[in-house]
């Protein structure tokens, strides 16, 4: 069963709602308001502004990448391959981004900040 099946709506319907978050992303990095600041301020409660807008731009230009990945395979394979590539693929790739991002995530705590000030 696919997630555009569990909520009820259409997969045209699935893939606007995608794109429309992947706009968000973009449009809170340009405004300067960092969208993930809404979602994760929970989660990284110390992180500067600026911090918060390295993340969402960050986070804004792998999903792009990862939907060009999706569509190119999705499109060149078969559903059995392209559902390996889902998970196989695309679940550890976005761990591995995740992770990858957290040193900029510690330089950007007022901690860290405090501790770059002292160093100069």
């Amino acid at each position: 069963m696919t997630l555009s099946a569990i909520l009820g709506v259409g997969v045209a319907a699935f893939c606007l709602i995608t794109r429309t978050a992947q706009l968000r992303l973009f449009f809170g990095t340009i405004t300067k308001k960092p969208t993930l600041e809404l979602v994760m301020a929970h989660a990284y409660p110390e992180l500067s502004q600026r911090g918060w807008h390295l993340l969402t731009r960050n986070f804004a230009w792998f999903f792009v990448a990862m939907a060009i990945a999706n569509e190119l395979v999705w499109r060149n394979s078969s559903t059995g391959f392209w559902l390996g590539y889902k998970l196989w693929g695309a679940f550890p790739a976005t761990l591995l981004f995740g992770a990858a991002n957290i040193p900029m995530i510690l330089r950007h705590t007022p901690k860290a900040e405090a501790d770059a000030d002292k160093a100069e």
